[in-house]
């Protein structure tokens, strides 16, 4: 996954032969009333625009919900930390793993940072889930994929 550029620039993806890389949203400092009225037909459209994480020192509770349930990650920076802090500025290359071991709780999500000039750095991060439903919803990539996979009749995955 790469980072947008810059702290509250619009995401991109890149696609390569075979592969396309997922979006990832960096937002500073707070998800949340700043960003609120900026964001908020953006907010809804983020699944749309290939946007499947969030990264955020913290997030509204409605904020968090509604990016859950159209099966975007809500993850937080750890207190005290932020993209100023890890130097991110758009042209890294960003890893995370921790994504397919979600439980209810704090999830601990690792951030692989690759430099452009080769260096690597990581980050502890964290994704707090409060129900085993957000996990499904996640998984599903959304309540409206999980709706229609339930109408139709598949197998939950």
């Amino acid at each position: 996954m790469r980072a947008p550029r810059g702290p509250r620039s619009e995401p991109h993806a890149e696609t390569r032969p075979g592969r396309v890389l997922a979006r990832v949203r960096v937002v500073q400092p707070h998800f949340g009333p700043v960003l609120a009225r900026d964001l908020q037909h953006d907010r809804q459209a983020q699944a749309t625009l290939g946007v499947r994480l969030v990264v955020a020192q913290s997030f509204e509770r409605i904020h968090r919900s509604n990016l859950i349930g159209m099966g975007i990650f809500p993850v937080r920076f750890p207190a005290g930390q932020g993209a100023e802090s890890l130097c991110l500025t758009g042209d890294e290359r960003l890893d995370f793993a921790g994504l397919d071991e979600l439980r209810v709780g704090t999830n601990p999500i690792t951030l692989q940072i690759t430099r452009p000039d080769g260096r690597s750095d990581s980050a502890a991060l964290e994704l707090p889930l409060d129900s085993s439903q957000e996990i499904l919803y996640l998984r599903q990539g959304g309540i409206l994929p999980y709706v229609v996979r339930k109408t139709l009749g598949e197998e939950e995955r």
